[in-house]
């Protein structure tokens, strides 16, 4: 995982749902700000990972767990194993 202030220097926020204590929970929409390595976003390629495409947005979402989860389909374990939920 980067520390936070790795994340917020790479990604400009394009988009943004602020958190609600109707939602409870807060999304942005990112692009990321110049070249580097988004390997860092990927399990193996095998698992889903990156595509023969470049990534041009990524989405962050942070909230009550029980409301993330309804909206995931998948997570990382350990930052590497591709698990569904």
């Amino acid at each position: 995982m980067l520390p936070i202030d790795d994340v917020r220097s790479k990604y400009r926020i394009i988009f943004e749902i602020p958190f609600s204590s109707a939602n409870k929970w807060h999304l942005v929409i990112c692009e990321p700000v110049g070249v580097f390595d988004m390997q860092h976003l990927y399990a193996e390629p095998t698992a889903g990972g990156p595509s023969d495409h470049p990534m041009v947005h990524v989405a962050f979402k942070k909230g009550a767990p029980e409301r993330v989860f309804d909206s995931c389909e998948f997570y990382l374990y350990k930052g590497k194993e591709v698990c569904q939920l």
